[in-house]
């Protein structure tokens, strides 16, 4: 049961698995269950008639089929409706490659951020890049920026409210909305 499949399953479920499995070779082999369905077709006996005879959920046994198909191999070839062939991992979508949309966006609210601070006075920008961490720094708190600028802390947050006030308007003025950005 540890070392027969490629995935190990836990005991208990490889135990039900074969349960099913067993239930629906039953069905299959009943020549009187093939005579009330008119004869078993292609299909084979349905996940509904193994999980009655169980006394199971439908859904149950249809979780515990699937995990009966054997895993399929990245390099299997596949045919597409069109007739050209392919494997299984050029269908597969890539989660490590960034979007190529969300790249732009990205790009595009850079520009648009790079070109609204340079509208901001020179301590408006430098206490806005500092306190949130814009141009690869690091955020600094109201403190460090204080000591830094040789201001006070309530001073700081005010420039920081009234560049953030300006940076809104702005945005309004290029009809760009918060959502957009996010």
């Amino acid at each position: 049961m540890n070392q027969g499949r490629v995935i190990r399953l836990p005991v208990h479920v490889v135990r039900e698995l074969q349960q099913v499995l067993r239930a629906r070779r039953t069905l299959e082999n009943d020549p009187a269950f093939a005579a009330a369905r008119g004869g078993i077709d292609g299909d084979g006996v349905r996940v509904e008639d193994v999980a009655a005879l169980l006394g199971r959920d439908v859904q149950e046994v249809a979780q515990l089929l699937a995990l009966a198909e054997t895993p399929k191999s990245l390099d299997a070839l596949v045919v597409d409706r069109s007739g050209d062939e392919h494997t299984l991992a050029d269908s597969m979508a890539d989660e490590v490659t960034p979007d190529p949309t969300g790249v732009t966006q990205d790009h595009e609210v850079e520009r648009l951020l790079a070109s609204w601070l340079e509208a901001l006075s020179g301590r408006e920008k430098e206490v806005l890049e500092g306190r949130f961490g814009l141009h690869d720094r690091e955020p600094e708190t109201l403190e460090v920026l204080s000591d830094r600028l040789g201001l006070t802390r309530e001073r700081v947050r005010q420039i920081q409210n009234e560049a953030l006030m300006k940076l809104k308007r702005q945005m309004q003025r290029s009809g760009v909305d918060k959502q957009a950005l996010f």
